[in-house]
């Protein structure tokens, strides 16, 4: 029998990284299955228990290891303040992961043949019909493969709730066999600094900027001029014009992780589309990581 899509986890920890104006908070997750298959890029949609709430909301992976998944998630609406009050203890429904990786070899598509029926969201495990569910592995070519190559440079760019999934990515890199000095970890902040200490770990390569300084990862690129390599990238959309009007001018790869509103996070909905040289490609399905080069920004 097919398991159902959604399941009810236990939150192990809670922590909030910062308050103030802007209020970005910390979950640790038992989620064994989703953190055992995780990829770097790659998000979760998270489901409200208030049925008022039917829209799950995208959380990007900021880290999984030991069965546990780490989710940091900024205060942004209803739905992400609710889950705020998600205290050690308590359960969260999650479905995941979804979408794309920075490091994929290929393009997992998940094809909707019909709707999803039914979502319980008062059993214990929230159930979804699957019946008409199916998911369909297509490999495209290899094209992200590249970005495991040990004598490559790899530039991580994290722009605000952008920062977190660039841990996952950081690690998954040195533990491929990237060397500490061929990781570059670049954050940009609007004003206090969070989840940065875990980059430390991985390189002493991490450049810190913020709104609050007059300086942004752009200028930080600028300052210690990293012309060359791969450029990971993700954080808002401004932000990421700027990069990649970097990587154009320096003729380097870049890879962006898109934020977009989403519907369904497996590509029914056609809720969360975005230009590209091949035409108009879902964030959730076809993303969230795209080459930037064939992203109309």
């Amino acid at each position: 029998m097919e398991q159902s899509p959604i399941k009810k986890y236990r939150v192990l920890a809670d922590k909030t990284l910062i308050h103030g104006d802007e209020i970005v908070y910390l979950l640790k997750i038992d989620a064994k299955d989703i953190a055992d298959s995780a990829r770097p890029g790659q998000f979760v949609n998270v489901y409200m228990d208030d049925s008022s709430k039917l829209l799950p909301r995208p959380i990007s992976i900021a880290d999984a290891e030991d069965g546990v998944l780490t989710l940091v998630i900024g205060i942004r609406g209803k739905g992400t303040a609710y889950l705020h009050t998600k205290k050690s203890g308590d359960y969260v429904r999650i479905m995941g992961p979804l979408g794309t990786g920075f490091l994929d070899a290929g393009d997992v598509s998940h094809e909707l043949v019909d709707s999803v029926s039914s979502v319980n969201l008062d059993s214990p495990i929230a159930s979804v019909d699957v019946t008409n569910l199916s998911v369909r592995a297509d490999l495209r070519d290899a094209s992200h493969t590249e970005h495991l190559d040990p004598a490559t440079k790899h530039i991580l760019i994290g722009g605000g709730i952008g920062v977190p999934p660039m841990r996952l990515l950081a690690k998954t890199l040195a533990k491929s066999g990237v060397k500490p000095d061929d990781i570059c970890v670049v954050l940009g902040y609007r004003d206090e600094p969070f989840y940065e200490n875990g980059f430390y770990e991985i390189t002493d390569l991490v450049y810190e900027t913020s709104d609050r300084d007059n300086r942004n990862v752009v200028d930080a690129l600028n300052d210690e001029k990293l012309t060359s390599g791969i450029i990971y990238a993700c954080g808002p959309t401004p932000m990421l014009k700027a990069v990649k009007s970097y990587a154009q001018l320096h003729e380097m790869k870049l890879l962006i992780s898109l934020e977009e509103r989403m519907g369904c996070g497996y590509g029914a909905c056609v809720g969360c589309t975005v230009k590209t040289t091949a035409g108009k490609k879902k964030v959730c399905k076809d993303g969230p990581v795209f080459d930037a080069s064939e992203v109309v920004l």
